[in-house]
C-alpha cells in the first residue's frame, strides 16, 4: 500500500512539475510615480489589475514582490528609469521569475486619466523585451491593464479586429502568438477548436515546412518574431518555445465565404438587370433600363443618362426609322454616341445576353450624324473604325438610343 501511495505521489508531483514548467513567471514591481501624483489606492489597483490580467494569459503567471522596488531604488530608478544588466539578473535570482514587469504611471489630460508605461525585462538576456503604453480613465483601470497585458505579452484574446493572415491562398496563420511552452499546449488548442475561435475548429501547430513558409512571409504576419517557434514535427522542447497556430480548414471557409459573396453579388446584379430600375434609382454602365435598353452614358449622380437598344436588323439609312422601338424619344445615335457604345460593347452585350435580346454585332452601324455632301457617318463595331458613306441605300445594322 505504501509503495502504491509513493507512486501516486510521484506521479502527481511529476504532473505538477510539468504544468509549472509550461508557465513563465512575471514578477511585477511597485508602480513607479516620478511626479508623486498617483495615490496609494490607484497604485494598488494598477498592480492588482496587472497581476490579474497576466494570470489570465495561457502560459504565464504573475507574482508581486515589494523587494523589487527597494532594489531598483538602490540605483535611483525613480529618477533615471534605467536598469542595468546586473540588476536585472539580481531581480531574477531573487524572485525566481523569468520576466520582470516594471510599471510607471503619471496623470494626464488635466488629471482625468492615467498614462501607464510598462517595460518587460527578460532575465535570461538581461534586456528589455518589450515596452508598451496605454492611457486609461480611473474607472477603466482593470480593462486598461488587460489591454497592456495583451500588448506586452504578445498574446491577446481574439477580437473582431484580429483576423488570421492567409499565406499563398492555403495557409491561415493565427493573428497572435499564444504563449511560450515546454510542451505542446494541447489543452489550449483544443479549447480554441471547441469554441471555434475565429470561426474555425482546425487550429494546430505548424509543420516544419509550414513554419518555413511563415518565416519567408514574416513581413505579412503581424507580431511574428525572430524566435524559436514550436512545430508539430518537434519531439522535445529544451526551452520555452513560442507558439503560433495555423489552419488550412479556415482557408476553405474563407474561400467558401468569398464564393457565397460573389454568388450573392451576381444574383443582385441579375435582379438589377431583370428589374431595370437601377440600384434604388441609381444606374451604372451596363445596367438594364426599364425602357428596354442598356445604359452606356451617365450623369455624375447616376440617375440620368442614355440607353442603347440593338435591333439585330440591317437596313438602309432611308428606312432606318421603321425599326425603332415604340414610344417617343428613340433615335439613331450620333457618331460620338456610337463611339461610347463601342467602348462599352462587351459590358452592354453581357446585359443583352442576360435579358435574352439581340446583341451588338461586330459589323457596321448607321449613325444619325451627317458628314456633309449627302454622306453619313458609320462605325464598325468590330474594331471601332469610323468612316462615312454616300450610298445611303447600303444595308448596315441599326441600333437606337434614348435619354432618361
Amino acid at each position: 500500500m505504501n509503495k502504491i501511495r509513493f507512486i501516486l505521489v510521484a506521479v502527481l508531483l511529476s504532473v505538477c512539475a510539468s504544468a509549472f514548467a509550461q508557465l513563465k513567471t512575471v514578477a511585477i514591481s511597485e508602480i513607479i510615480d516620478k511626479t508623486h501624483q498617483i495615490n496609494y489606492e490607484t497604485k494598488l489597483r494598477l498592480r492588482t489589475s496587472l497581476t490579474a490580467a497576466i494570470n489570465k494569459k495561457q502560459g504565464y503567471t504573475a507574482m508581486t514582490r515589494a523587494d523589487i522596488s527597494s532594489i531598483l531604488n538602490e540605483q535611483a530608478f525613480q529618477n533615471s528609469g534605467l536598469v542595468d544588466e546586473s540588476t536585472i539578473k539580481r531581480l531574477g535570482a531573487m524572485t525566481g521569475a523569468s520576466l520582470i514587469l516594471i510599471t510607471e504611471a503619471i496623470k494626464t489630460d488635466g488629471g482625468s486619466k492615467i498614462y501607464v508605461v510598462v517595460n518587460l525585462l527578460d532575465v535570461e538576456t538581461a534586456r528589455v523585451r518589450m515596452t508598451e503604453n496605454h492611457t486609461m480613465l480611473f474607472n477603466e483601470i482593470e480593462s486598461g491593464c488587460e489591454v497592456l497585458a495583451n500588448k506586452v505579452l504578445g498574446i491577446s484574446t481574439a477580437s473582431s479586429s484580429d483576423k488570421p493572415v492567409v499565406l499563398y491562398g492555403y495557409l491561415a496563420v493565427y493573428p497572435n502568438d499564444i504563449g511560450e511552452f515546454r510542451s505542446a499546449p494541447t489543452a489550449i488548442i483544443n479549447h480554441f477548436n471547441t469554441t471555434k475561435t475565429h470561426n474555425d475548429n482546425g487550429w494546430r501547430l505548424p509543420t516544419d515546412e509550414e513554419l518555413s513558409v511563415m518565416r519567408n512571409m514574416a513581413s505579412q504576419i503581424p507580431g511574428f518574431r525572430n524566435t524559436r517557434y514550436m512545430t508539430s514535427n518537434q519531439t522535445s522542447y529544451e526551452h520555452p518555445t513560442a507558439v503560433r497556430l495555423v489552419s488550412t480548414t479556415y482557408v476553405g471557409s474563407v474561400q467558401q465565404a468569398k464564393v457565397d459573396a460573389e454568388q450573392a453579388e451576381r444574383q443582385r446584379a441579375y435582379d438589377i438587370i431583370y428589374d431595370g430600375d437601377g440600384d434604388n434609382g441609381v444606374y451604372k454602365i451596363g445596367y438594364y433600363h426599364r425602357e428596354g435598353g442598356v445604359v452606356f452614358s451617365l450623369s455624375s449622380d447616376g440617375r440620368h443618362g442614355k440607353i442603347v437598344y440593338a435591333t439585330g436588323i440591317t437596313d438602309s439609312y432611308y428606312d432606318a426609322g421603321d425599326w425603332k422601338p415604340s414610344g417617343g424619344g428613340w433615335r439613331l445615335p450620333s457618331i460620338n454616341e456610337l463611339k461610347a457604345i463601342y467602348r462599352y460593347k462587351q459590358t452592354i452585350n453581357a446585359t443583352f445576353s442576360e435579358k435574352g435580346i439581340s446583341r451588338l454585332e461586330s459589323s457596321r452601324y448607321w449613325s444619325g450624324s451627317a458628314s456633309g455632301n449627302r454622306k453619313v457617318w458609320r462605325i464598325n463595331m468590330a474594331d471601332g473604325y469610323v468612316s462615312d458613306n454616300n450610298n445611303l441605300n447600303d444595308y448596315y445594322h441599326l441600333c437606337y438610343v434614348l435619354e432618361f
